[in-house]
């Protein structure tokens, strides 16, 4: 290509509009990751069931976290009989900072010891295992359980799991 070819490629407004809007897309781009929450600021709810939260306990939950630094709440339901099901827990139950789980299924995952001991509720049904609180009743046969290597605040915790007895009752 000659110099005189060159200029007259640079000239085609085509090319410019092109790399414009590349770099329009590329900064568009990274400012969206660079608003997105940080891990401390995100809740995050594992429900092992065939239900999901309602979204008005949903919305209770982060007006009670969000004066703490919360800015997402996530509140995920994953159906237990589902064929992924295990996959998916293995997967994404490090980065989880609240499960519900039914009693049968908590009492297998508490062997890999990723359950921390509950804190004290007035008023509140525990799961034992080895003679301490790891569980608190939510419905049914579903029991609220804490991460052990979640990153929250208790007050973060403590909030969210205050809001999710008082709407099981």
């Amino acid at each position: 290509m000659t110099k005189s070819q060159f200029v007259e490629q640079l000239k085609n407004p085509k090319l410019w509009l092109t790399f414009v809007l590349i770099a329009v897309l590329l900064w568009s781009f990274a400012f969206y990751w660079i608003a997105q929450p940080t891990k401390s600021e995100k809740l995050v709810i594992w429900l092992a069931g065939d239900f999901q939260l309602k979204t008005e306990i949903k919305n209770k939950i982060f007006s009670a976290v969000e004066p703490l630094g919360i800015k997402v709440v996530n509140a995920k339901s994953y159906n237990p009989n589902d064929a992924y099901f295990p996959q998916a827990f293995s997967l994404q139950a490090h980065s989880v900072d609240i499960y519900i789980l039914t009693k049968d299924f908590a009492q297998t995952v508490y062997q890999t010891q990723l359950f921390r001991q509950m804190m004290q509720f007035d008023g509140a049904t525990y799961l034992q295992f080895d003679q301490q609180n790891y569980g608190i009743h939510f419905v049914g046969d579903y029991y609220i359980f804490i991460n052990a290597m979640s990153k929250q605040s208790d007050d973060v915790l403590r909030s969210a799991i205050a809001v999710l007895i008082s709407e099981a009752q």
